[in-house]
């Protein structure tokens, strides 16, 4: 089956594009091209203030989903799916330009992020899922020059932080639920600032007078690397340059229990 010129209009979104669907093997073949302009997914984190998003008290009373996971359908079909869009809301976060292109074969999805244009800046890499023995979920990410303040903000509600950032990941979590994959978590990343503002309070006017009444801190740089084991992050390294001071941090965030156990250290 080969459809060409092809104008498909899905939830409120416009598609055009071309696709192949090859019938004479066990399962469908398909090769399939869709361009778009502005796309609105918000529907796909319509439940994600459900999902047990952690406390500022050090955990969650719900903690992750463990319902299962149904991810039978990756064994469906086999074939390479490319999407271009101008931009792509998806509620938490949104992109501006968007180029990727998801290939699946016997139920291993992998999804290539050629190029994604999100917060001043510039994400690639990967992000699998691999249902071929049980699930799993994982990937490798890049990102350059992302703007702190507004993808903080998206991401986890903070807005304290401004200054531009650029980071890298790999990560891969196994399990038929939310809750195992975000309990089983494992890899590796790091990042690093240039000159950024922190609002809220003046870091080195607390430690010299004492005074945490509002102010700004401004600092040189900040940077840090982290490893992932068993759904916990761990890092020793963070560094933050300031003009008369410096702060470092280490410890441990849990990703999958929700809690955290984190020493921050700033010195004159």
């Amino acid at each position: 089956v080969t459809l060409r010129n092809t104008s498909i209009k899905l939830d409120g979104n416009a598609f055009t594009g071309a696709a192949d669907v090859d019938l004479s093997g066990d399962k469908p073949v398909m090769s399939v091209q869709l361009n778009a302009g502005a796309l609105n997914l918000k529907g796909l984190s319509a439940n994600s203030d459900e999902q047990g998003a952690g406390g500022s008290d050090g955990g969650s009373s719900n903690g992750w989903p463990k319902d299962p996971i149904n991810a039978s359908g990756l064994a469906a079909v086999n074939g390479e799916f490319a999407l271009v869009a101008d931009s792509i809301d998806l509620g938490d976060f949104k992109l501006a330009k968007t180029r990727t292109l998801a290939s699946l074969e016997d139920s291993r999805l992998v999804f290539a992020l050629r190029e994604v244009r999100a917060y001043d800046g510039l994400i690639t890499g990967e992000f699998v899922l691999n249902n071929r023995s049980g699930l799993s979920i994982g990937g490798k990410m890049n990102a350059e020059n992302l703007n702190m303040e507004t993808f903080l903000t998206d991401a986890i509600d903070v807005s304290r932080f401004s200054g531009s950032a650029q980071g890298n990941i790999s990560f891969l979590g196994v399990g038929n639920s939310l809750h195992a994959i975000m309990n089983s978590l494992s890899g590796k990343g790091g990042f690093s600032t240039g000159r950024g503002v922190i609002n809220g309070f003046d870091l080195d006017r607390l430690m010299r007078r004492g005074d945490g009444s509002g102010g700004t801190t401004v600092f040189d740089n900040m940077k840090a690397t982290f490893t992932m084991d068993k759904g916990n992050l761990f890092n020793s390294d963070l560094s933050m340059v300031l003009p008369q001071a410096s702060a470092a941090g280490e410890g441990r965030i849990g990703l999958g229990a929700q809690d955290i156990d984190y020493l921050f250290t700033p010195r004159l």
